[in-house]
């Protein structure tokens, strides 16, 4: 019928104006050989770069027009180099160097010594993967922490919400990320901050520390049954002084890490109340990451108001890498662009909805009745 012949949906070669099959083998060799080409570029500007540094130039223009440019994503690459003890810019040298462009790091920041150092890698339902130093892991790992695995972060909410089962330890681990993440974001946007390591660090173990001081469960203790006579924060500091810093890998982990461990337990526990009185002036601004009393936008409550939401299947309107990464410092304080207005009022809303729908709900409110009334 002069109709082309065909088979299997493709049109076969034989017939009269058919399209020819292209040389699939033929196409796949020149792409994997432009990969290769590519990558090989890539490795020679990380070897480069690592002897003589970047172009100021380039790095200017990158931020100027707000984007990573090619220095920029091959000094991250090469900041690989010494970890794996050789230059990696494959797939998985490629997913490292995304990975800290999405966690706002920048070629030189405090950042820099983590990835030198042993890292842990954690999975978290909320915030998916992610490293933190090994002195992170040491501290998570001592008997004041552990306990946190058997405190519920919600208290009797799972009789109502049967998914708020959820615990206090990742609510924990998470905190200590996200002040991490805070600080380091600050750092990348504020070179004149002069954020160190050892900030970072501070930063980190202060979130992770914060809340080992919780009774039983939870809140409701502090409420009702010790009846106003504990306060959680006080707890955390007497354990973390008297029983992490007291296990000997913990102590060695700090001398490790700081030049003045002592005066770092201290900035720790100010920073667990919300206090920088042991920080310099222009560093003061680092006591509201953790813990906020003001604007009440801080890491632990960032964390407990995304995680709670989602284990009690409540929908959430704001992301936290949204309002992390465009934190900026002015004068002295942690502030945000006018434009995000609209994620931090659904920030405001959804913590609001969470004691009204959770804390406040009359069944949660008689389950903590009955709970205070066999504890006395």
């Amino acid at each position: 019928d002069g109709s082309p012949a065909r088979g299997h949906g493709v049109l076969r070669e034989d017939c009269a104006g058919a399209t020819p099959q292209p040389d699939m083998d033929r196409l796949n060799a020149e792409a994997d050989e432009t990969h290769r080409a590519t990558l090989k570029e890539l490795r020679a500007e990380a070897m480069r770069l690592r002897e003589t540094g970047p172009d100021p130039g380039d790095l200017q223009r990158d931020r100027h027009h707000g984007r990573k440019g090619s220095s920029q994503s091959a000094i991250l690459v090469s900041h690989w180099m010494d970890r794996f003890g050789k230059p990696v810019i494959g797939l998985r040298g490629l997913r490292l160097a995304m990975h800290c462009r999405l966690n706002g790091v920048p070629p030189s920041s405090p950042m820099e010594p983590i990835r030198k150092h042993p890292q842990t890698r954690m999975v978290d339902p909320v915030h998916g993967g992610f490293y933190m130093p090994d002195i992170a892991y040491v501290v998570m790992n001592t008997t004041a922490m552990k306990v946190l695995k058997d405190k519920k972060q919600l208290g009797n909410a799972h009789h109502l919400y049967v998914g708020g089962v959820h615990d206090r330890f990742g609510h924990s681990c998470s905190v200590g990320y996200l002040s991490m993440k805070m600080l380091i974001s600050l750092s990348a946007a504020h070179p004149e901050l002069e954020i160190t390591h050892a900030m970072v660090l501070m930063v980190l173990i202060a979130g992770i520390v914060h809340d080992v001081g919780h009774g039983p469960l939870s809140h409701l203790y502090e409420s009702s049954i010790a009846k106003g006579g504990f306060k959680h924060e006080d707890m955390s500091e007497n354990l973390f002084r008297n029983s992490i810093m007291e296990t000997p890998h913990v102590r060695e982990a700090f001398d490790d890490a700081f030049e003045d461990p002592d005066h770092a337990v201290d900035v720790i526990c100010d920073l667990i109340k919300g206090k920088g009185d042991l920080l310099p002036e222009k560093h003061r601004f680092i006591a509201s990451i953790v813990s906020d009393s003001t604007a009440g936008m801080d890491m632990d409550r960032m964390d407990y108001t995304a995680r709670d939401s989602q284990m009690m299947g409540l929908k959430t309107e704001f992301t936290t890498e949204e309002i992390i990464t465009s934190a900026r410092v002015v004068n002295g304080i942690i502030s945000w662009p006018i434009k995000m207005a609209t994620i931090l009022d659904a920030f405001y809303r959804t913590r609001f909805r969470l004691f009204r729908d959770a804390c406040r709900h009359r069944t949660v409110i008689a389950a903590d009745w009955l709970v205070s009334s066999l504890s006395t």
